[in-house]
């Protein structure tokens, strides 16, 4: 590990004009140089690497630094952003040539912090903020402060799954719904964040995307505007809140 840190700080400052990939819900396949050391920077900042005996590595905030050896390996890295949490792998193939630097793309990361929407003004500025907030109260499983909780169930379908909505959080401008989606059929039906955004919809966690299996469950928050113009809003409901 001592001899990564010696190059983390030039590394740090030339990370910038790597190559820059684009995740796609599979692992990245990288051709670099044998016996050298990788930086690989993220959109969020990073919280573990998981390594096997082939390479050694370390992780400064939002980029990690991988000591490649002569033979092909992997290397899987865990990172948060807003509250959001995203696994990515890589398999590298050392060669005689390569690339040493690389940044990482997350269009769903992006869109999910950012929003769908590509121009905001400060009224939608301060709707994500909430949003956010809200996000991550309920992924440290609290309630946010100026919401309550209601017993509140729905079922739908959105393509091939059935989302389940098992409760809701309501506050002045938000509702954030609670629930599991279950895909239709026997084979595996493909998950995205984006198959949950309607009219309304301000953000979307779910943990886990891409190829989901045949009577498995995902979790999922879906927080939207109030009024939002699929299904009734929870908070008209006539329903006690939770003590």
């Amino acid at each position: 590990m001592g001899g990564i840190k010696v190059f983390a700080g030039i590394l740090l400052l030339s990370v910038a004009f790597g190559k820059e990939i684009e995740w796609q819900n599979r692992a990245f396949e990288l051709k670099v140089p044998k016996k050298s050391v990788v930086a690989i920077e993220f959109p969020c900042n990073v919280k573990s690497v998981f390594t096997n005996d082939l390479v050694q590595a370390d992780y400064n905030k939002n980029t990690v630094f991988i000591s490649i050896g002569t033979v092909p390996t992997s290397v899987g890295v865990s990172c948060e952003k807003e509250g959001v949490y995203r696994g990515y792998s890589f398999y590298f193939f050392p060669a005689t040539g390569g690339d040493v630097f690389f940044k990482v793309r997350d269009p769903k990361l992006e869109s999910l912090v950012v929003s769908k929407e590509r121009e905001i003004d400060t009224t939608k500025e301060e709707i994500l903020s909430l949003s956010r907030y809200v996000l991550r109260s309920l992924l440290k499983g609290e309630l946010p402060q100026g919401f309550y909780e209601v017993d509140f169930q729905d079922t739908y379908k959105v393509g091939d799954f059935t989302v389940y909505v098992e409760r809701a959080v309501v506050g002045k401008d938000l509702v954030a719904k609670i629930v599991k989606l279950k895909p239709e059929g026997y084979i595996q039906k493909k998950l995205t964040e984006d198959m949950l955004f309607e009219k309304n919809t301000t953000l979307v966690w779910l943990e886990k995307t891409g190829y989901i299996k045949s009577g498995e469950e995902v979790k999922g928050i879906i927080i939207q505007t109030r009024g939002s113009a699929k299904e009734t809003d929870p908070s008209e409901m006539q329903v006690i809140p939770f003590k």
